[in-house]
């Protein structure tokens, strides 16, 4: 460095050194003030931002809204199969209810069809239960009819004549019958027996009370079962042929033989007193009885209840006779013939 220059000098020669080593500037141009601006920024939330923010969130959070997605696509696809079903559902429901609506009205019309057909059948039951309660009556008096006309051909009057007073009420009297109206010829078949009997001194007609105009019948004294032990006996027996020849009940004829709190003084007078007829009839249901198992015959010759049998009384069942046997302790009881 030259001593001899001064400060100012240096200084002007320095600047002219950086003067002369800059590159010369270039020739100036116009260009349009746009080509100068900044892009515009994207749009907030666009692609791009999204891209980048999801591009910032951690893999475990990305899975766990993948999955989020993917079951809310799953929950709107049963969501929609869901729909369908419950709109097929609805369809076959309506359907159904169609349906129960039309079988609900034809059961309504069967219902009717069916107490119409209740009402006819139980009006044509009640017909039948009314045909057969006449053919039974009739067929009750037409067997007492005969029963009677066989003591009366046979000159029994004894015996004719209880079974007048013992069971004609029974077979003749409406009131007893249920009001059913008895066959005319029986009817009159009936008053020509008791009228006879009445003839011949075996039935009295007795007026019931002072001012009615029906009348009663009843025995003379010495005809009377609850007097004359004999006319006991044949009563008795009467009933007991009753019950079996007439009204089919076994049981009861074979309690009144059985459990008879009569007692008679033999057999062989008691069929002598009952007449040839009734001693037939007699000997008949006591065979019938004890083959049916009813009776038994124990070693005096009475008879006895069956002990493979029930009896009456084992189930509290007694069966009363329409009067009150003339007693007498010493007679045997009444026994199988010989």
């Amino acid at each position: 460095m030259d001593e001899n220059k001064s400060p100012q000098d240096f200084l002007n020669e320095i600047f002219e050194k950086g003067r002369a080593s800059a590159p010369p500037d270039p020739t100036p141009r116009f260009e349009p003030l746009e080509d100068h601006l900044p892009p515009p920024a994207p749009p907030a939330g666009g692609h791009g931002e999204k891209a980048g923010r999801l591009a910032k969130l951690p893999p475990w959070l990305l899975c766990l809204a993948l999955g989020a997605v993917l079951l809310l696509g799953v929950c709107l696809l049963q969501l929609a199969q869901a729909n369908r079903r419950l709109g097929e559902e609805h369809a076959a429901l309506r359907e159904e209810n169609g349906q129960l609506r039309r079988d609900l009205e034809e059961l309504r019309e069967q219902t009717v069809q069916a107490e119409q057909a209740r009402g006819d059948l139980l009006a044509e039951l009640a017909h039948v239960a009314q045909e057969r309660s006449v053919l039974t009556v009739q067929r009750w008096q037409r067997d007492y009819l005969f029963y009677l006309g066989q003591f009366m051909d046979g000159g029994d009057y004894p015996m004719a004549a209880l079974a007048v007073v013992l069971s004609a009420d029974r077979y003749f009297d409406p009131a007893n019958l249920n009001h059913i109206p008895t066959n005319p010829a029986q009817a009159e078949q009936y008053r020509v027996y008791r009228q006879e009997l009445i003839e011949k001194g075996y039935l009295e007609r007795v007026a019931s009370s002072p001012i009615a105009s029906s009348t009663v019948l009843s025995l003379p004294e010495r005809g009377d079962p609850e007097q004359n032990p004999d006319m006991a006996a044949l009563g008795i027996l009467w009933c007991a042929m009753d019950e079996y020849y007439v009204q089919g009940n076994s049981h009861i004829a074979a309690q009144f033989l059985a459990d008879s709190p009569m007692k008679f003084p033999s057999v062989q007078e008691l069929l002598t007193g009952a007449g040839e007829h009734a001693a037939v009839l007699y000997k008949r249901i006591v065979s019938d009885l004890a083959t049916d198992g009813y009776l038994l015959k124990e070693g005096d010759g009475t008879l006895a209840w069956n002990p493979n049998y029930y009896r009456s009384d084992d189930v509290d069942i007694r069966y009363e006779l329409p009067f009150d046997p003339a007693p007498l302790s010493s007679y045997l009881p009444l026994g199988v013939p010989e």
